[in-house]
């Protein structure tokens, strides 16, 4: 390969890799997030096919 074909194929390469930690981390943020703000608690306990009998 051409030296700057490495280069950009080296650039390429890392801007990917940053951009799928970048996803990942933010998902990470937003399940924290979520959890301590009892969206998943909300969420499932109100659920339309929930049934209580009381």
């Amino acid at each position: 390969m051409h030296p700057f074909s490495v280069f950009a194929f080296s650039i390429f390469v890392a801007g990917y890799i940053t951009a799928r930690w970048d996803l990942v981390t933010r998902l990470y943020e937003l399940a924290i997030f979520a959890w301590d703000h009892g969206v998943v608690r909300k969420a499932s306990s109100s659920s339309p096919y929930s049934t209580s009998y009381s």
